[in-house]
């Protein structure tokens, strides 16, 4: 795993979650998100997922090797932005798929 990350810190390649425009400091979210992540663990008696375990170690490593740069895990919430985007489409489709009023074009790339 240390050697993945060295080589993509060495060849300047992005590691998705770390590094913030606004935060020098972990991303307080981050922090607040695996406290209620391990007390819900802890509570209901989980083992650890393989991911998480991961997420931690990953963590950890670049921790060590970028915190004197002043790089630290954040929270990617991409997927919560385009998940109404997602679901809204099939909704906004549905209506008109059930009057009949929905016809296919063709192909409008051309």
């Amino acid at each position: 795993m240390r050697a993945y990350i060295e080589n993509r810190l060495k060849n300047k390649a992005v590691i998705w979650g770390l590094g913030h425009r606004e935060y020098s400091v972990k991303d307080p979210r981050a922090k607040i998100l695996q406290g209620m992540i391990e007390a819900y663990i802890k509570k209901n008696n989980i083992a650890l997922s393989k991911r998480f375990e991961i997420a931690l170690e990953v963590e950890r490593i670049c921790e060590e090797l970028l915190s004197v740069k002043g790089v630290y895990p954040n929270v990617i919430f991409i997927q919560v932005f385009y998940m109404p985007r997602f679901l809204k489409f099939p909704a906004s489709i549905h209506p008109d798929f059930c009057n009949g009023t929905l016809k296919w074009l063709g192909c409008t790339l051309a």
